[in-house]
């Protein structure tokens, strides 16, 4: 058995029994065996990507969300002098009470 885990050609002949006609066999129906159950890993790939396609087509359209706000600001406070909410918020205060002209559309 130790000749057939190491698949060594010149160990497998040396079991009784073992021809090089069914030496060549064996190799061919392994060598078959394992092109054939590769096949099913792709098969398997294709209709994954298959499916993923069909699922990306049915998805709704989400370019209204992709804008460039971002809800909430990770930071250190002692990494600025200010805090950039804090400004944000003035800014537009100062937007919808007019004191700031033209510098926020929206």
């Amino acid at each position: 058995m130790t000749a057939a885990a190491t698949a060594n050609q010149t160990a497998l002949l040396e079991i009784d029994g073992m021809t090089p006609e069914l030496l060549h066999t064996t190799n061919v129906a392994v060598s078959d065996a394992y092109s054939k159950s590769y096949a099913y890993v792709y098969y398997f790939a294709v209709a994954i990507g298959g499916l993923a396609i069909i699922a990306s087509l049915c998805m709704r359209d989400f370019d209204e969300y992709l804008t460039g706000h971002v809800s909430r600001q990770l930071y250190q406070k002692r990494d600025t002098s200010t805090d950039p909410l804090e400004v944000t918020t003035r800014e537009v205060d100062e937007v919808q009470n007019g004191a700031i002209e033209g510098k926020m559309t929206g």
